[in-house]
């Protein structure tokens, strides 16, 4: 969707299409007509208008006015002013507050790559102790000339008290062997049979699949903006993840197993493992499930929802082996991936949430026959991950849950950011109430 002027919450995220292809709600474009104070015509910044801006204040400004305005400083870093800020800028600012408490570390094996996740927290000193505080330079407090020593008083002394940094695993993922990928093959064979039936699907799909989750919750630009600029913010997120995991692990593309894949849609360069589809999607459809139910609209309360946002993410994912390009396994590792993110955004976003999700992908224990089957990572009713996934002692899958490190800082941003959207599923208020 295209920039709409005013920093109105529906204009989609179009700051990050350049170098993803997550350019959010492509699907809503109709609305793009309907860009702010399009009666007026023309805009700012054109060149005319520019010119015009010109001669406007020469023949308005006149002499000098004795003015001394009445104006305060704004409050730092407060979510009040979010609202004022150009679509752009807020998307900038929520990807800041996630992609900043996330980092990576990998283990280059040559037989089982893996790539691991690690969410951060910053500690900040109990009671304004506790905590290193950096000496400032003697250079930084120097004036324009050698020798002379800056007015500037908060220039002087100790530097500020440095948090201290927590890390706790998030999502680990590693590489099933060649031989898992080459009996996962007949899964391709398979599936190709139904590109007929599935191609319109598939071609939709090329872009984010909003429009598909759309049709299960009512979402639209006017009535859920925040829901919608939530999604963007995750699925830019998790694009980024899923890159720097599939760089790693470098899986071999089914297209590299037979010359008679054929798949019906050009194949990504980047690795097949995990697939970014999957990840995306069930990425978005957790995250819903979590606005509905925290919403208390009583409909959304109904395991249905769930389920029914579940096969559309497991539809999506699937529909990537019916085109050619992914493995089975690809997708249970995208969707172990996009669950566990969906909950590390969720306890990002709700600072009374103090529990840290992990999950891992375990590729080696993987087994080739095996096709992939959401159910065997998520529980509709209870909005859960199982704790292992696949044979008890030789499970692909394993998620666990610990604690927020004390004294942990909360991100005020995302947090506005999630009530907003919250909101957007809730009944008005007097809903239901009278005969």
């Amino acid at each position: 969707m295209t920039y709409q002027s005013g920093g109105s919450p529906e204009s989609a995220f179009s700051a990050f299409s350049a170098f993803s292809a997550f350019s959010a709600f492509s699907a809503f474009s109709a609305f793009s007509a309907f860009s702010a104070f399009s009666a007026f015509g023309g805009g700012a910044g054109g060149p005319g208008t520019a010119e015009a801006l010109i001669t406007n204040r020469d023949g308005i400004a006149g002499a000098p006015l004795n003015y001394d305005p009445a104006i305060r400083p704004a409050p730092p870093a407060d979510p009040a002013g979010i609202p004022r800020l150009a679509a752009e800028v807020r998307a900038r600012l929520y990807f800041a507050e996630l992609a900043g408490r996330v980092t990576f570390s990998a283990t280059l094996d040559q037989d089982r790559p893996a790539v691991h996740l690690w969410q951060t927290d910053l500690v900040l000193p109990e009671g304004g102790s506790g905590g290193h505080r950096y000496e400032e330079d003697a250079g930084d407090n120097a004036g324009d000339n050698p020798g002379e020593e800056s007015d500037h008083a908060e220039h002087r002394g100790p530097g500020p008290e440095a948090p201290s940094l927590s890390l706790e695993p998030l999502v680990s993922v590693s590489l099933p062997d060649i031989d898992t990928f080459k009996e996962q093959m007949r899964y391709l064979a398979a599936y190709a049979d139904l590109r007929p039936d599935r191609g319109p699907e598939i071609l939709a799909q090329l872009s984010p699949p909003f429009a598909f989750f759309a049709s299960i919750g009512f979402m639209d630009p006017a009535r859920t903006p925040y829901t919608m600029e939530l999604l963007a913010t995750a699925g830019q997120f998790a694009s980024v993840a899923v890159q720097k995991v599939k760089y790693t692990l470098a899986g071999k593309r089914p297209i590299e197993f037979s010359p008679q894949v054929q798949p019906m849609i050009l194949t990504p360069t980047h690795g097949t493992l995990p697939s970014g589809h999957a990840t995306e999607a069930f990425l978005l459809a957790r995250l819903l499930v979590k606005l509905q139910r925290a919403a208390k609209t009583p409909q959304y309360q109904d395991p249905v929802w769930a389920e029914m946002l579940m096969r559309q993410a497991a539809r999506v994912a699937v529909n990537r082996t019916v085109a050619g390009g992914h493995f089975p396994a690809d997708s249970a590792a995208g969707a172990l991936m996009g669950l566990t993110l969906a909950d590390f955004i969720a306890e990002r976003c709700d600072p009374g949430v103090r529990t840290r999700s992990h999950g891992r992908f375990l590729g080696g224990n993987f087994d080739g026959a095996q096709d992939f089957d959401w159910h065997m990572l998520y529980d509709a009713a209870e909005d859960s991950q199982p704790r292992h996934s696949g044979e008890r002692h030789h499970p692909w899958a394993r998620v666990g849950r610990g604690k927020a490190p004390r004294g942990a800082e909360g991100s005020a941003v995302l947090a506005w950011l999630w009530d907003k959207a919250v909101a957007e599923w809730a009944d008005l208020p007097g809903h239901g109430a009278g005969g």
